[in-house]
């Protein structure tokens, strides 16, 4: 009792720092707060929630009684899995265990009528190489009627593997492209000449883990304050109707 008592108060505790690491690293700014995040303490606390998570499975046998804990909990330890696998960390373990070598995060160049599968850091400098380019056909910018004011930004592409034509989307403004697991986000383009579009790219491994994750994590929550009140009313009409007619 002591014992899970302990797991129980530890889960809590290591929570309530998240929050308040997450409050303090939203002024700092995106880029301090990836560093924060990935750093070495911060990649043992999540290891460590893992862990502590997997414990409580079999450590707190009420989770098997009530299955709205049950998928909460499965839900925030996919979350914290998927979260781990897609970070830059994770990244490394798999091309060391699976050999999967896949870019975590930066940014493509293309100019109009020509192709790129070369991903670049911040400061533009060559990341790695994709395994198909990108081929921008044409880069246009839609301003407001009134006011010479950027209303969107779209670019048209198609994606070229082994010299084929595979896939073609146009890019905006949170529509990305998805191909060969990576995400291409429209992110930037040529302020001058309007001659070349800046695109994203994001890995996406883990994504659809968190995805499955969050959609366990909202069905438990239905489940624990709704669904199993209606259930219950339900059933206990139900027995009372039975009752009456006996």
């Amino acid at each position: 009792m002591k014992f899970n008592r302990g797991i129980m108060w530890t889960v809590l505790s290591a929570i309530g720092l998240l929050v308040i690491l997450s409050v303090f690293e939203a002024f700092c700014g995106a880029r301090k707060a990836k560093l924060f995040f990935n750093s070495i303490p911060l990649g043992l606390y999540w290891y460590s929630l893992v862990v502590l998570l997997v414990v409580g499975f079999f450590e707190f046998s009420r989770l098997l009684r009530k299955p709205a804990l049950l998928i909460i909990h499965a839900g925030c330890l996919l979350i914290l899995a998927g979260s781990m696998w897609g970070s830059e960390a994770g990244h490394r373990l798999a091309k060391h265990l699976l050999d999967i070598d896949k870019i975590p995060h930066g940014y493509i160049v293309i100019y109009e009528g020509h192709s790129q599968n070369n991903v670049l850091t911040n400061d533009l400098e060559k990341l790695a190489p994709l395994p198909f380019s990108i081929k921008l056909n044409d880069f246009r910018i839609k301003y407001y009627e009134e006011q010479r004011l950027i209303r969107d930004y779209f670019s048209d592409v198609t994606v070229i593997k082994d010299g084929k034509e595979v896939s073609s989307k146009t890019i905006e403004v949170n529509y990305p492209l998805h191909y060969g697991g990576y995400h291409f986000y429209q992110h930037s383009y040529d302020l001058n000449k309007e001659k070349y579009t800046i695109l994203a790219v994001v890995s996406d491994s883990g994504l659809y883990t968190v995805y499955v994750g969050y959609w366990l994590l909202c069905l438990g929550v239905l489940w624990q304050f709704w669904f199993r009140h209606i259930v219950g009313y339900i059933k206990k009409n139900q027995m009372r109707h039975y009752s009456n007619g006996n």
